[in-house]
């Protein structure tokens, strides 16, 4: 197994490269992560992003978020991700989780937990300890958004590509995720980033407790429901009278 300082050391490397490239070319991966992000995470949120790098999905979540947390392992990639985010809402830390998470403790709880392509280049061993991690600091109401490698595109990255993979690069399945946290499922999709089925994207929150009580509807979402009450039933009467006719 790879060791913390060993990871460090080759993601530092990384940073100098690859992260620059996403300056000059457009991740598709990224603007994925951006749409997910979207869709999940609600304006005024508090967010801890594990896996920052250079902070481009930072600049994209820093004008919905009350205040964002960036970490990464790499000290190269949050010193570019300083430059690149100014806005005083967002935070950059050199700090590996699964390590250093005592350091997170200075922060409030956050509403949602973004891990964008960084659970796969975690070793197996470590992925534990980081789970617990993201549930001690994630709200009872609170989200947490992982994106990986599909199993199907890693599986072939490692038979026909093994030149595209990374220092610690892990085959990861849902039932495996689901083993090793309490979190529950809220959603679950196969993401095409250039290719068919190259991502999935992951939501996953803590679980909750059954209410019998009806969710509050406003006047207007009243008047909808009702309008659609109505036209279900004279829509089906014709249908109700043949039932009734030749089968009850």
């Amino acid at each position: 197994m790879k060791t913390g300082a060993e990871i460090k050391e080759y993601y530092d490397e990384f940073s100098k490269s690859t992260f620059l490239r996403d300056f000059r070319i457009v991740n598709l991966r990224q603007r994925a992560i951006m749409k997910l992000c979207d869709r999940f995470i609600a304006p005024g949120a508090r967010v801890l992003e594990i896996g920052c790098g250079a902070g481009i999905v930072s600049k994209h979540l820093e004008k919905r978020v009350s205040r964002l947390v960036g970490i990464d392992i790499s000290e190269t990639a949050v010193k570019m991700a300083r430059l690149y985010v100014t806005g005083d809402k967002c935070e950059f830390r050199a700090l590996d989780v699964t390590g250093d998470a005592g350091d997170l403790d200075r922060y409030e709880k956050f509403d949602a937990i973004l891990v964008p392509d960084v659970l796969e280049h975690i070793p197996k061993e470590r992925q534990r300890a980081l789970f617990a991690r993201i549930e001690e600091h994630l709200e009872p109401r609170g989200i947490v958004l992982i994106t990986y490698t599909s199993p199907e595109y890693q599986e072939y990255l490692r038979r026909e590509r093994p030149e595209l993979l990374q220092v610690v690069d892990e085959t990861l399945r849902l039932s495996e995720i689901l083993a090793i946290t309490s979190l529950q499922p809220r959603y679950f999709a196969y993401v095409d980033a250039g290719e068919r089925n190259q991502y999935v994207h992951l939501a996953l929150a803590p679980a909750m407790e059954y209410s019998p009580e009806s969710p509050p509807v406003g006047f207007g979402g009243k008047v909808v429901r009702k309008a659609r009450k109505t036209l279900w039933r004279l829509r089906n009467e014709a249908f109700l009278r043949t039932v009734k006719k030749n089968v009850l």
